[in-house]
């Protein structure tokens, strides 16, 4: 098990390390695997060491574990560095989570807008709840992910309960293609509108946009 000192070594929390060894901690740190070695290289914004891991273990740079702690820790330059050693943006975990859906449920905002700019994708789903990162930010209450991924969005149950009517009626109009919808949102509300919707087509946004497709 490892001490207080070598997690926040591993971690990349250099304060907290010399916080804990002014303290009378324990500077002793335990061999690790190359795995974790290069996610602490990353953690830690040692390039060095984390291309060395690289050239000695190539999979490393596919295996998401180091983004992912990147966006736990919402530490935007080692998301940064990981993703410059070749991590693609979209790994996933094996319940097909992304880094994206991790920053997300722990309120990274500044990897979460990082990944972002990268051209993370927002609306991709993982596989346990059919998900996606606007889902997290939703269930975990997180505002102001919520804030940076909602206009990127087309999660349509997480828009309706977030009453964001006006991203909303833009994802119906481009998937339905209805200039009469286009104009008759200004002029109601959300119930209104998925009434609406539920006439025109025989079917809610859930059964004709869950598959990614307008009804026949």
């Amino acid at each position: 098990k490892r001490s207080l000192f070598e997690e926040a070594i591993r971690s990349g929390c250099a304060q907290i390390a010399g916080l804990l060894r002014q303290h009378g901690a324990t500077t002793v740190l335990e061999p690790i695997d190359e795995d974790a070695a290069y996610v602490s290289a990353c953690l830690t914004g040692d390039r060095t060491t984390a291309a060395a891991l690289l050239e000695r273990k190539p999979a490393l740079r596919i295996a998401p574990a180091a983004l992912f702690a990147a966006a736990r820790a919402n530490n935007v330059k080692a998301a940064e560095l990981v993703l410059d050693l070749g991590t693609p943006i979209q790994v996933q975990d094996e319940q097909q989570q992304t880094a994206l859906h991790v920053a997300s449920a722990g309120d990274a905002r500044a990897v979460v807008a990082l990944l972002l700019s990268r051209g993370a994708d927002p609306n991709v789903r993982e596989r346990q709840w059919h998900a996606t990162p606007l889902g997290y930010a939703v269930h975990h209450g997180r505002e102001a992910i919520i804030e940076l991924l909602a206009p990127v969005s087309t999660d349509v149950w997480d828009l309706v309960f977030l009453g964001r009517i006006d991203r909303l009626a833009r994802q119906l109009a481009q998937r339905f293609g209805s200039s009469k919808l286009r104009r008759s949102v200004c002029t109601v509300d959300v119930d209104q509108w998925l009434r609406a919707v539920k006439r025109r087509f025989g079917a809610g946004p859930r059964d004709c946009l869950s598959c990614g497709r307008a009804p026949a």
